[in-house]
């Protein structure tokens, strides 16, 4: 297909850019490939005057003397002469939104004004310019209110709110409909503030006849009697008990009165009365008359004695009722207290507040004393959030999106034959159990069935015949005797004990099942989750005819061939989990343990697309899935004992267990370490300055250490929060990773984390561990040594391939371990030998100061039990053993000569806790040069250097002598 190249003309020189790229996705679609070709294309798809300027740029020679890239490079030195940053950074600042322009066309020309600005951080500068630039200001209000506020986020808020005021206009330019607010919002405007409106909002209608012009107080209508209620004070058609009937009527050709239900933010009840927020909600639903509007929810409430409807309001934060219930129905009692509120709508418009008062409330028999406000006007009474806890009142939303509907009916249509009843059967090669070489069969009798269990075992065996697992046999070579346990539900389960026949026969199939850290680094940017659970998994698995012999089954009803493979056999797990793997491999953004499989995806289409294939694979497979107990496009589901969403991993138990179990302080010190994680992760926990106020009492100065109810208490609260709601990033490959490290003179801690955008630490695993005795007789760099080598060995699994750095807060250790150093003949054995273990990482070593590592610290500092032996070489490791003979020293000889020398025994203190930052007298100077070289136990120092020789002439010289 011939197409037509693109045309430019110099009467739009800002379009060469874009002509270029035109043209150069013209050449690939014609196939176009030889610069001579290029040139002919070129010249003929230019405008006149561009034709004749570029022959001018061409003299002396002629157009064909030059090549396709230097025709184009005088056009563009013309055309895009090298622009000004100052002055394209002007432009960008002086950019504002134009008269009746959309956000979207806004932030289109802020990215184009952005394009020779040179910016470092882009992102942040169109969203400060879009923020600003912006007409609207209860819109910049509203952005400018936001935390946490990025480009994305700001734009997306915006194109809302212009999506919803567009819809405002849409509705108002229809016929009038009658509007009743349902979510209310508070501000710290002044009452002045909101008298400011372009337009007379609906307050203005007097509520004893509904007609414009005049207050209620000088109404003809307030001492006539309604027809209806038959009450003094207003007429009918302006009687609240009729309206009232009219809206929650299901049928009726009377007028409706529809309501404007918003979709508010989470606050709390408390939030209503913050007078330095105001967040403005943007989403609301209005019906006109001859829509079916959703009827409200209405509970009776004894309000001051009177009983009072109230429509319950989840989007209002606070509860309200109008004027006239105030008057009319509570009597004007109890008086009101002034409040210095506004309450605002969605479109803008305020509503005065006459006041508050605080009233009895009872629901049932219990009584409480709650607030209310009382607004202008004769709307009906809402009971928003700030009621609902004190009267135990909860709302329930179940919102579902139509194409989440449609996907769901697709999985029960297209794989209705995986979820049926009874067992599905692997249409995959059969699987053979591998005997050992001098494996003997063995028959063990059958073992008796208690009377009150028969009938039940009988029926489950003739199940299990039917659905082909087992078959009735005369004799076999085996023979395995049948286990029934009773289920919670009355009925049996039939296992076979194979532990003594042939389990001891048979190798065991070693198939790795995945760890926790690989099953969770497979969801790293997950937000939708499905979890599938395989009906009686191995069950349907089928054997070949000399393994079903093997797992003959005697029962009460005689020998039974097993044609499936069983539970209870120890190359199952192995089997299937290899099978399962083999079957899914190639899916993306599963996990597959045994019988459970773990679906995840970025998006909901993504996360559909997994599900099908899936599914697909499962059906083509002949497999079937427990219907029940499959869950399909959650935000969040508990598997392998965590609960897992978009946020990450929350971990029950295990993953914090360090945490959650960490003895109580007894100093200061330990107090302020623990402070220190809390501060750390301080945005995952409610309440922390008041949780946390009776264990920073304790630090203050001249106040005495002294731990009593109050203190523990604190203590638990806060370990039971942190423990409880940190969450814990998924594992991500391709974001950074820090491993923070600390020791103390009890143990050693590591947290693992990404690094967010902001620069600041999401935690993926804590660990820590006790110092085993003889690690405790460490100098204190070893300690701080060692607590890297712990760290890397227990990370290793997310470690070892990538690139990460360590925090430590000891500097010696920046010159012994940083990678790229040299192993001199005067470092330490044990420095040597981790030196070479780190050798295998790709890392960098930083110091950061100890009250910046305060999770690593704490961890370190309340460490708990470890079973696992003391940090040692790999074999592989170990280059030269040397056995020395006895020598004229005893290690009890150096051992008391070392501690009874005044030198020797300073110098062996500092090394098990820290050195001086100055070297205090000549004596020492010799030590302080070999600082690097020496290293201690609890008795006795180790130098690898000619230089002891010195040291100890210096000490004795009759040590050298002898």
């Amino acid at each position: 297909m011939t197409l037509a190249p693109p045309h430019f003309t110099s009467d739009c020189p800002d379009g060469w850019m874009s002509f270029e790229e035109r043209l150069d996705f013209f050449f690939t679609a014609q196939d176009i490939k030889d610069d001579e070709h290029k040139s002919a294309v070129l010249l003929t798809a230019v405008c006149e005057r561009t034709f004749d300027l570029l022959r001018s740029l061409a003299q002396p020679k002629g157009l064909k003397d030059y090549t396709f890239p230097q025709l184009m490079e005088k056009l563009r030195v013309n055309f895009c002469p090298s622009s000004n940053e100052i002055l394209e950074r002007f432009h960008f600042h002086s950019r504002t939104q134009k008269e009746g322009e959309t956000v979207s066309d806004f932030v289109t020309d802020l990215r184009r004004l952005s394009a020779k600005c040179n910016f470092l951080d882009l992102d942040n500068m169109l969203r400060d310019r879009l923020v600003c630039g912006l007409r609207d200001e209860t819109l910049q209000r509203r952005l400018f209110a936001e935390k946490q506020l990025d480009f994305a986020k700001a734009f997306a808020l915006a194109q809302a709110f212009e999506a919803a005021r567009r819809d405002v206009n849409a509705i108002r330019s229809r016929a009038p409909i009658e509007i009743s607010i349902d979510r209310m919002q508070m501000s710290n405007e002044r009452q002045g503030d909101g008298n400011r409106q372009t337009a007379p909002f609906r307050r203005d209608k007097c509520s004893r006849c509904s007609d414009n012009g005049h207050d209620k107080r000088q109404c003809p209508f307030k001492n006539a009697r309604c027809s209806y209620c038959q009450r003094i004070g207003h007429i009918q058609r302006t009687c609240y008990k009729k309206l009232g009937k009219q809206s929650s009527a299901s049928k009726g050709t009377g007028k409706r009165h529809p309501k404007a239900y918003l979709l508010s933010d989470d606050r709390s009840a408390s939030d209503v009365y913050d007078a330095g927020t105001e967040n403005v909600s943007f989403l609301f639903n209005a019906s006109e008359e001859a829509a079916l509007a959703t009827p409200p929810t209405i509970v009776w409430l004894i309000v001051n004695g009177k009983k009072l409807p109230m429509e319950i309001d989840s989007g209002a934060s606070c509860t309200i009722i109008s004027e006239q219930t105030y008057f009319n129905v509570l009597r004007g009692q109890p008086k009101l207290q002034r409040v210095a509120t506004t309450l605002r709508t969605w479109s803008a418009k305020t509503l005065p507040v006459l006041g508050s008062a605080m009233v009895s409330v009872s629901r049932g028999k219990e009584v409480k004393r709650l607030s209310l406000l009382v607004v202008r006007g004769a709307g009906p009474s809402l009971l928003g959030r700030s009621w609902f806890a004190p009267l135990g009142i909860s709302v329930v939303y179940k919102m579902q999106d139509t194409a989440e509907k449609d996907f769901s009916a697709k999985v029960k249509n297209d794989f209705a034959e995986i979820f049926l009843d009874g067992l599905g059967k692997y249409t995959g090669p059969t699987v053979s159990l591998n005997l050992l070489p001098h494996a003997v069969p063995k028959f063990m009798k059958s073992r008796p069935v208690p009377f009150a269990l028969r009938e039940k075992v009988d029926a489950e065996i003739e199940r299990l015949v039917q659905d082909g697992v087992f078959e009735p046999i005369t004799n076999s070579k085996w023979a395995t005797p049948l286990v029934c346990v009773l289920k919670r539900d009355g009925s049996v389960r039939l296992c076979a004990d194979y532990r003594a026949t042939v389990n001891p026969a048979i190798a065991t199939d070693a198939f790795p099942l995945p760890t926790l850290d690989e099953a969770f680094s497979a969801l790293a940017g997950a937000t939708c989750f499905t979890k599938l659970d395989l009906r009686n998994a191995y069950m349907q698995v089928p054997v070949d005819q000399a393994s079903a012999d093997i797992l003959t089954v005697n029962t009460q009803r005689g020998l039974h061939r097993v044609n499936r493979l069983p539970f209870g056999l120890k190359s199952a797990p192995g089997i299937f989990q290899r099978l399962m793997i083999s079957l899914l491999k190639d899916v993306d953004g599963i996990v597959v343990l045994l019988d459970d499989i773990l679906i995840a995806g970025s998006t909901v289409a993504q996360h559909w697309k997994r599900v099908f294939t899936v599914l697909q694979r499962l059906k083509d497979a002949g497999l079937r899935l427990k219907s029940e107990k499959c869950i399909f496009a959650t935000k969040e589901v508990f598997f392998l004992g965590h609960k897992i969403s978009a946020k990450g991993i929350f971990p029950v138990e295990d993953k914090v267990r360090a945490i959650k179990n960490a003895p109580a302080p007894g100093t200061k010190n330990e107090l302020q370490a623990f402070l220190g994680l809390v501060n750390f992760y301080s945005r995952f926990l409610p309440n922390r300055a008041e949780t946390l106020h009776p264990l920073y009492n304790l630090l203050k100065e001249r106040v005495p250490w002294k731990w009593e109810k109050e203190q523990s208490a604190a203590f638990r609260q806060i370990k039971d929060s942190l423990s409880s709601s940190l969450c814990l990033a998924h594992f991500d490959p391709a974001r950074p990773l820090t491993v923070t490290c600390d020791a103390s003179s009890v143990g050693v801690g590591a947290v693992l984390a990404h690094v967010n955008a902001d620069g600041t630490d999401q935690p993926i695993y804590f660990a820590s561990r006790r110092l085993h005795q003889s690690e405790r007789n460490y100098a204190q760099t070893d300690k701080e040594g060692l607590a890297i080598i712990f760290a890397v060995q227990k990370f290793r699994c997310f470690l070892l391939g990538t690139k990460f750095v360590i925090y430590t807060d000891h500097k010696p250790l920046l010159g012994l371990l940083q990678q790229g150093k040299p192993i001199t003949d005067s470092m330490s054995p044990r420095m040597t030998r981790w030196s070479l273990l780190l050798s295998n990482y790709d890392y960098q070593l930083c110091y950061r100061p100890g009250k910046s590592i305060g999770p690593a610290d704490v961890l370190s500092r309340m460490p708990i039990a470890d079973t696992s032996a003391s940090i040692e070489p790999l074999p592989p490791e170990v280059f030269l053993l040397e056995v020395q003979p006895n020598g004229p020293f005893s290690p009890k000889d150096i051992a008391r000569a070392t501690a009874s020398d005044p030198i020797l025994s300073k110098v062996r203190t500092w090394l098990m806790s820290a050195w001086p930052a100055k070297c205090p007298s000549p004596n020492f100077l010799l030590f302080y040069e070999q600082e690097r070289t020496v290293s201690a136990t609890r008795l006795h120092f180790v130098w690898k250097s000619r230089g002891y020789a010195d040291a100890i002439k210096a000490r004795d010289a009759s040590h050298v002598t002898r």
